[in-house]
C-alpha cells in the first residue's frame, strides 16, 4: 500500500499496516487530533512501513507496536514520548524535538538518524544496525547536544550487512550527554565476522575485527618506506609512502583515515586520507638536527602508530659549508664562515656582500642582508657596537629579530626589517649615545647554534 498527501492526513489515533504489506505514507504531515497518542502497529514480523511525512501530533506520543518495522524518515515536531514497544523502530531522519525514547523489552531501535530526546534501552531491549560502507565512515544514530543514552540492562546488538565492510572501528550511536550503562551484552553479527562493542566516552563503537573471506584485518601499526641519505633541517623530503598495516603485515584497506606526523626530527606536515590502506607522496619537513632520529605517523582515532629512523638531519650551515667550520675562514678573505652564511654568500669560498655603512645625525647605520629563519635554522646574527673596538668599552648589541617593520632599541641599536626569501633587508642604527671621545664602531658577529 502506498498513500501520498500533499496537505494534512488526521488519522483516529491508531494506523495499523498487516498482512505482510510493504507500504508507504509520505506527504506533507500525519497527525491525530487533539494532541492523541498515535499508535502506529505493523503487526506482522513481514509488515513493514515507512512513513516520510512528518508526524506532527503535538504533545501526543507515538507507540510503535506490532512485530514487523516502521520507518521514520520526515521531519517530525510532536513533543510526546516516543515508545518501541515491538518490532522495530528506525529513525533515519529528526526525530521529534525532546521526545524522549524508550526501547521496551524485545523491541529494536536503529537508523542514521537523530533523536531529539534522551534513549533508553530496557533490559532486554535490543538495537541493530546495518554496515555496509567502509570503517569511519558509516553514519551513526545520533543523540541531540546534551541528549544521554541509558542501558537499564543487559540488552542486544544485532549488525546486518549487503557487503562494503571492513575491519575497523564503527561507530554506531553518538550521546552527547553521556551513556550510562554496559554496551550491549549480547552482538549478533553476519557470519564470518569478528568484532567487540565498547564505550568509548560518548559513543557507543563497534571494532569489527573481520569481515571473513579471507581478507586482511584491523589497523595494527604503519609501515613508511626507507628515507635514506642525509636531511636537512628546513628541507621538506618528500616521496614518502605510508602503508597501513594488520598483524600480519598485509595491507588495512579499510584505512581511510588520516595521521598525525610527529618524531625526535620534529616534523611538520599534513596528511592527506589514505586510500585503501595507501598514502603515497608524503611531505615533511624536519626542524631539528642530530643524528638517528625518528620519524613517526599516528593514527589519532585508534592511537596505532609506525616509525622510520633518519641516520643524519643536518642543519642549514652544514649544508652549506660542507664541513667548514662556523668560526673558521676557509676562502682567507677576512669573514668568518658563519658570518658569510648568514650574509647570503653561496658557500664558505664564494665571495660576499658586505655590510654598506653610512652616518645620520651622528649615527652609525648599517644595511645589509641575512638569511630568514627558515633558510638559516637557529643560527642568528649580532649587532654589536664600542667605543675603543672593545679594549675597555665592551662590545655589547642585539640580535637582528625577524619580525617586519622597526623594532627597538635593544642595548642601544634599532632596526627597520623588510622579510623575503630567502633573505631579509636589514638595516640596524647605533645610537650615537653609546659613542665616547668621538669614536663608536659597530661590528656583526654571527653566533652558532647550540
Amino acid at each position: 500500500m502506498s498513500w501520498t498527501s500533499t496537505g494534512i492526513l488526521t488519522v483516529p489515533g491508531i494506523l495499523k499496516s498487516g498482512g505482510g504489506a510493504q507500504s508507504t505514507i509520505s506527504g506533507a504531515n500525519l497527525t491525530t487530533a487533539a494532541n492523541a497518542e498515535l499508535v502506529i502497529r505493523t503487526d506482522n514480523a513481514s509488515d513493514s512501513l515507512a512513513i516520510s511525512s512528518n508526524l506532527t501530533q503535538g504533545s501526543g506520543a507515538l507507540t510503535k507496536s506490532g512485530a514487523g518495522s516502521l520507518t521514520l524518515s520526515g521531519t517530525n515536531s510532536y513533543t510526546g514520548a516516543t515508545f518501541v514497544n515491538a518490532g522495530k523502530l528506525l529513525v533515519n531522519s529528526t526525530s521529534a524535538n525532546n521526545s524522549a525514547v524508550t526501547v521496551k523489552p524485545g523491541a529494536t531501535l536503529g537508523g542514521t538518524g537523530t533523536l531529539g530526546g534522551n534513549a533508553t534501552v530496557q533490559v532486554d531491549g535490543k538495537l541493530e544496525f546495518s554496515l555496509s560502507t567502509a570503517a569511519g565512515s558509516h553514519d551513526p544514530l545520533d543523540l541531540a547536544a546534551t541528549r544521554t543514552l541509558t542501558f537499564s540492562g543487559a540488552s542486544t546488538l544485532t549488525i546486518t550487512s549487503s557487503g562494503g565492510a571492513s575491519p575497523g572501528l564503527y561507530t554506531l550511536v553518538s550521546a552527547p550527554g553521556g551513556i550510562t550503562g554496559s554496551a550491549p551484552s549480547t552482538v549478533n553479527l553476519p557470519g564470518g565476522w569478528t568484532g567487540t562493542t565498547s564505550i568509548v566516552g560518548n559513543d557507543l563503537v563497534l571494532n569489527v575485527t573481520s569481515t571473513g573471506g579471507g581478507g586482511p584485518g584491523p589497523l595494527d601499526h604503519f609501515a613508511i618506506s626507507a628515507i635514506v641519505g642525509t636531511k636537512t633541517v628546513g628541507t621538506p623530503i618528500t616521496g614518502i609512502t605510508l602503508t597501513a598495516q594488520d598483524a600480519s603485515n598485509a595491507t588495512a584497506t579499510g584505512f581511510t583515515g588520516t595521521v598525525n606526523f610527529g618524531g625526535t626530527g620534529g616534523f611538520s606536515g599534513t596528511s592527506a586520507s589514505f586510500t585503501a590502506g595507501v598514502l603515497n607522496g608524503v611531505s615533511v619537513t624536519p626542524t631539528l638536527a642530530g643524528g638517528n632520529l625518528t620519524f613517526t605517523v599516528t593514527d589519532g582515532v585508534s592511537g596505532k602508530t609506525g616509525s622510520a629512523l633518519i641516520t643524519t638531519i643536518q642543519t642549514q650551515y652544514a649544508a652549506w659549508s660542507g664541513g667548514a667550520a662556523f668560526g673558521a675562514d676557509a676562502n682567507g678573505d677576512g669573514v668568518k664562515n658563519g658570518l658569510a652564511f648568514l650574509l647570503g654568500a653561496a658557500g664558505p669560498n664564494a665571495a660576499v656582500t658586505l655590510p654598506v655603512t653610512t652616518q645620520s645625525s651622528g649615527n652609525l647605520v648599517l644595511n645589509f642582508s641575512m638569511l630568514n629563519a627558515a633558510s638559516r635554522g637557529a643560527a642568528t646574527l649580532n649587532v654589536e657596537h664600542s667605543s675603543d673596538l672593545g679594549i675597555s668599552d665592551a662590545w655589547l648589541g642585539a640580535v637582528v629579530p625577524d619580525t617586519a617593520g622597526p623594532s627597538g632599541p635593544v642595548n642601544g641599536v634599532s632596526f627597520n626589517v623588510t622579510l623575503g626569501s630567502p633573505s631579509n633587508s636589514v638595516t640596524a642604527t647605533i645610537s650615537s649615545s653609546n659613542a665616547a671621545a668621538g669614536k663608536l664602531f659597530g661590528r656583526l658577529k654571527a653566533v652558532q647554534a647550540p
